[in-house]
């Protein structure tokens, strides 16, 4: 049987509390770029895209240290004293209730973005469409030899 990791209690929920706090950054940050986008400040959501790229950076590391001990947290935490079980179970449903709300304001950034696609898209497709009739029903063509200089 695999020997479960070491753990440091202390350094655990300082990771999961920098987790929580990256997390919440997150949802600081989509939420700007939610604005920037309904007002259609494109600048506003790019600069929030790529803050959100760095904590995603800092996110991966701390996944790195955090991901073996999530992994065998069951067997991990049979071992601990159950107030250090308790201490670290508080901090884990923190950082999921965070989550859940930076996934709800993800998927808000998401139909955003999505209803902004479909909108471009219909203006195309109406420039298309104005192009074509314009071409069906527009004007002859002029007569190139109009302005001719014909002398007899």
């Amino acid at each position: 049987m695999a020997e479960s990791p070491e753990i440091n209690i202390e350094q655990l929920l300082s990771d999961l509390e920098s987790q929580k706090q990256l997390y919440s950054e997150m949802i600081g940050i989509s939420t700007k770029m939610l604005d920037g986008l309904r007002s259609g400040d494109s600048d506003a959501a790019a600069r929030a895209l790529e803050a959100k790229q760095e904590i995603l950076k800092s996110l991966d590391v701390l996944e790195a240290r955090l991901g073996p001990v999530r992994a065998e947290w069951r067997k991990i935490s049979e071992g601990l004293p159950d107030a250090d079980r308790e201490r670290v179970n508080k901090m884990m449903r923190g950082v999921q209730e965070v989550l859940g709300k930076l996934i709800e304001t993800e998927n808000e950034a998401q139909k955003e973005i999505q209803e902004r696609r479909n909108q471009v898209a219909d203006k195309l497709r109406g420039t298309r469409s104005k192009k074509n009739v314009n071409r069906a029903y527009g004007q002859p063509k002029p007569d190139s030899t109009r302005f001719l200089d014909e002398e007899a």
